[in-house]
């Protein structure tokens, strides 16, 4: 299964589990909740989303071939074999699919839905990750079918799936980077953990995994370091950006909010 159908998944389950509610929940009083106007906006980026990587085909013929001196530069970091190339591009997958999963798998499924029986808190969250996600790949996926540059070199990955033609931006930059975002605007608004030293160190770490992840695909020879610069800025400014304005509105935690409370099992909906 695609890990981004495995993730909508496990949010459609969340539907279910959100009757059942942590009272006082980790979703703050002063955060705007995930409506069903948002919703449909959600639904609707998950079908541009599948639209765009189904409809608009692969091209065929590169529009940018050209590379400037930065990226002569960076092509000085790939991978000197096929084996290294092919490992660098493994490692960038398992970066990617790491920060894409956390924010569902462990902070709102494992944390708070199963550890704080805070159901609703795991549907709210998990909501606007999908969201932050169908979009950042929505974006990107247009971005690489429109501007249509050639990669260094779609064989050193060892993957005839890649599109040589598809170079700008870096998919597996602006997913990571858009995960890693959400995952800092969350803890930081909030310190799920209940400590902030731990927050810090969330968001740190999912950040340092996901520049790891942009220069793994450099050094599989399968993008520029431009490709990989442009996918990180759209994938900071969705991730950290839209969440932090519709959602968290920049937030500061306190030793009030309900990450600092018991969680008491109560019945609650509310879309």
């Amino acid at each position: 299964m695609d890990i981004k159908q495995f993730i909508k998944s496990v949010v459609a389950g969340l539907f279910f589990c959100q009757f059942a509610v942590a009272s006082p929940s980790l979703y703050r009083s002063e955060w705007t909740r995930v409506s069903l106007a948002h919703g449909l906006s959600i639904a609707g980026l998950l079908g541009a989303d599948i639209l765009v990587s189904t409809l608009i085909e692969r091209p065929t013929s590169p529009n940018w071939t050209e590379k400037n001196s930065f990226d002569e530069w960076g092509t000085t970091y790939k991978g000197n074999t096929k084996n290294s190339k092919r490992l660098a591009s493994t490692l960038s997958d398992i970066g990617l699919y790491s920060l894409m999963i956390y924010p569902v798998a462990i902070d709102s499924v494992a944390y708070a839905g199963i550890a704080q029986k805070d159901w609703d808190f795991a549907w709210q969250t998990s909501l606007i990750h999908v969201g932050v996600l169908s979009m950042t790949d929505a974006l990107t996926r247009t971005i690489k079918k429109t501007v249509k540059r050639a990669r260094p070199d779609a064989s050193g990955a060892g993957k005839e799936r890649i599109s040589r033609f598809e170079s700008f931006v870096s998919g597996h930059s602006s997913l990571s980077f858009a995960s890693a975002a959400h995952t800092c605007a969350l803890h930081l608004s909030s310190n799920l953990y209940r400590s902030s030293t731990a927050s810090t160190f969330t968001c740190g770490a999912s950040s340092v995994i996901a520049l790891a992840t942009a220069l793994f695909r450099i050094r599989a020879n399968v993008h520029y370091a431009t490709d990989t610069i442009a996918g990180a800025a759209i994938g900071v400014g969705i991730g950290y950006l839209l969440p932090n304005l519709l959602f968290y509105h920049w937030s500061q935690p306190s030793p009030s909010s309900p990450s600092s409370q018991p969680a008491a099992l109560t019945m609650k909906f509310q879309l």
